[in-house]
């Protein structure tokens, strides 16, 4: 890339009951038939808040908001302002952690206050997992083959694969503990244990994106620039499952029955993939960079994207823009739920 502090990470559905769902959002059409979503009316703003923030989204400028109910979003102050890439939350430590450029790492125990840690490293980090395994441990990844874990968020050991000069854009594991990380020019790298990170042969001669895995199909999906899609069952073996478009791919997630959700960096298009079959549909937010799956009681997909846009869908088909506090870009999503 020719910027390595931004790279181009911007910034489906009907499946049988037995199958998962992809959605993948944005994109121009292609050899698929499109079905225009409806954008309902935003609900009412939930009673039932906390202190603790069930989602927190960051971007663009040390943005960051956050939100109880993923109607209702607030800004918060970060106290940095180099761009944020990415968010996780582990739910051993309740905690937030939030990764940026310039080796950016803030943490958080309720999406609100935030603390600035050191992470022993000025390369842009891109992408932040919760591996819940052997007790639980974040990994960041970034510029370079830079490799972060950390099992409390304050104190982070570097275990980056010096020989690569490649970036890692994207994290994932399965609940065994196997990682998984992708990147430019198809990069792939594991671990079985956090501890121990290999450089594995490149998926794909382009860039990879972002890369989630899904419990119920047991798969790892990885999308990128170009409509690039790759599954495995096991981080090692890779196969296409090329969706119908050739617009970027720019962040997945899943949850127990609609499955992945894909962003994509386009103005229209909406898809879903269960496993097998890609289905499409008109995107009516458009350029969207990241998604997360919201669970118990918000049960909403929670996109968001260019300018500060926030859209959440209860199965990816029919999505309701949200009121933003920012016209900043928002580059990663999170919940707490």
């Amino acid at each position: 890339m020719s910027d390595p502090s931004q790279p181009p990470r911007p910034d489906a559905q009907a499946a049988t009951p037995s199958r998962r769902r992809v959605l993948a959002v944005g994109g121009a059409t292609a050899a698929a038939v499109w079905v225009a979503p409806q954008v309902i009316s935003v609900d009412a703003a939930s009673a039932a808040t906390s202190f603790l923030q069930s989602l927190v989204a960051v971007g663009n400028g040390g943005t960051i908001v956050s939100s109880p109910d993923s109607v209702l979003w607030t800004s918060r102050i970060s106290g940095v302002t180099d761009n944020l890439r990415d968010v996780a939350w582990s739910p051993t430590l309740s905690l937030y952690a939030a990764v940026g450029n310039a080796g950016t790492i803030l943490t958080s125990p309720d999406g609100i206050t935030w603390t600035a840690r050191s992470s022993g490293t000025a390369n842009p980090l891109f992408s932040v997992v919760w591996v819940p395994f052997l007790g639980g441990f974040f990994v960041a990844v970034g510029a370079g083959c830079t490799i972060l874990t950390s099992s409390d968020g304050v104190t982070w050991t570097d275990r980056s694969l010096a020989a690569s000069p490649t970036d890692l854009l994207g994290v994932t594991s399965d609940a065994t503990g196997t990682i998984v990380a992708v990147g430019t020019a198809g990069t792939l790298v594991t671990s079985p244990d956090g501890v121990t990170f290999a450089l594995g042969s490149p998926i794909t001669a382009v860039d990879l994106l972002d890369v989630h895995h899904d419990p119920t199909l047991t798969e790892f999906l990885a999308v990128g620039l170009g409509g690039d899609a790759w599954s495995s069952p096991d981080g090692v073996i890779w196969s296409a499952v090329s969706p119908p478009t050739a617009d970027d791919l720019t962040g997945v997630a899943s949850n127990p029955i609609d499955g992945f959700v894909i962003t994509e960096d386009a103005t229209v298009g909406l898809g879903a993939y269960d496993g097998a079959t890609w289905t499409e549909r008109p995107d009516l937010v458009g350029h969207l960079f990241a998604v997360t799956w919201a669970g118990n009681p918000i049960d909403r997909f929670v996109a968001v994207g260019v300018l500060g846009v926030i859209a959440t869908s209860a199965h990816g088909v029919f999505w309701t823009p949200r009121t933003s506090p920012t016209t900043n870009w928002l580059r990663g999503v999170a919940s707490a739920v």
